[in-house]
């Protein structure tokens, strides 16, 4: 969890001042079309390696609690070739899951009540956001098999707006219209035009502005925001623990309320950023 809590703190400083977007007028200065400025690299070398580090741990972590509960039954004995096998089901469907039980033998071996176990942890059997951990987890695991790897990027933050702040030459009201040249969920490269503010007058020489800039992961092809994948990667594991070692569910269920509240108090906040409203004002003073 240490590892986990340092890497989100290493990460969530890391493009405050390293992303800028200067200004270039046209259209007889009723025209700004902003490019890219990355100070810097947003992303350092090893973070890819640390969190590859941290979702091979959760599959050992899974793997020895899976180890624990095949070998409970002192009476039951296996083979060389049955103990490589002993490694954590993840499963999709009812079918695979069956599939698995039928041809796994330390799964049709288990007692009902440890395969229980197994499977509540299973993404058939729940909803939570960490069954994407989960899957990601095993993808990686295919993954370094295949001398695939996990990376992160900077890409346009979609919980945050950019500011414009530009003033009509002659005064007056002034009307914006944005249009970004980059997609949302692009890359972010340096010196690459990222949007386009057309104004109903003529301003002045507008400043340089800050870009939100968030860090995702990505794993097989999908992407996921950091700070959401940290969260649920120390779900996943507070989950695994208690559900594969038998315990009644205390800490998972209240680390996720935690989480859900987080996520929850960042929207309202970003709501008020957009449209004024004052709704942030009950979680200010919240501390969680």
């Amino acid at each position: 969890m240490s590892r986990i809590e340092a890497l989100l703190v290493q990460a969530g400083g890391s493009t405050k001042k390293r992303l800028s977007a200067q200004p270039r007028l046209s259209g007889r200065n009723r025209v700004v079309t902003y490019r890219l400025r990355v100070h810097g690299s947003i992303v350092e070398a090893d973070w890819e390696f640390e969190l590859a580090e941290i979702l091979l741990n959760v599959g050992a972590l899974l793997d020895n609690q899976m180890w624990a509960l095949a070998h409970a039954d002192k009476t039951i004995a296996y083979s060389t070739k049955e103990e490589r096998f002993i490694t954590f089901p993840i499963v999709g469907t009812q079918e695979a899951w069956e599939h698995a039980v039928r041809t796994k033998a330390h799964l049709n071996r288990l007692s009902d009540e440890h395969l229980a176990r197994v499977r509540a942890m299973q993404p058939i059997e729940t909803d939570d956001r960490p069954d994407d951990v989960l899957s990601w987890v095993d993808a990686l695991h295919r993954l370094d098999k295949h001398r695939g790897r996990l990376r992160i990027v900077g890409g346009l933050d979609p919980q945050w707006p950019m500011f414009f702040h530009l003033t009509p030459a002659g005064g007056g009201a002034l009307v914006q219209d944005v249009d970004w040249l980059v997609p949302i969920d692009g890359t972010l490269r340096s010196n690459v035009d990222i949007v386009r503010v057309t104004c109903s007058v003529a301003i002045r020489q507008p400043g340089v502005e800050r870009v939100p800039c968030a860090l995702f992961v990505v794993v097989d092809g999908e992407r996921y925001d950091l700070q959401d994948f940290i969260w649920d990667v120390q779900v996943l594991t507070m989950r695994a623990f208690e559900v594969l070692q038998g315990l009644e569910p205390v800490m998972y269920p209240n680390m996720r309320k935690v989480f859900e509240y987080r996520r929850e108090r960042l929207a309202v906040f970003n709501r008020s950023m957009l449209d004024g409203t004052t709704e942030y004002d009950k979680y200010e003073k919240d501390t969680w």
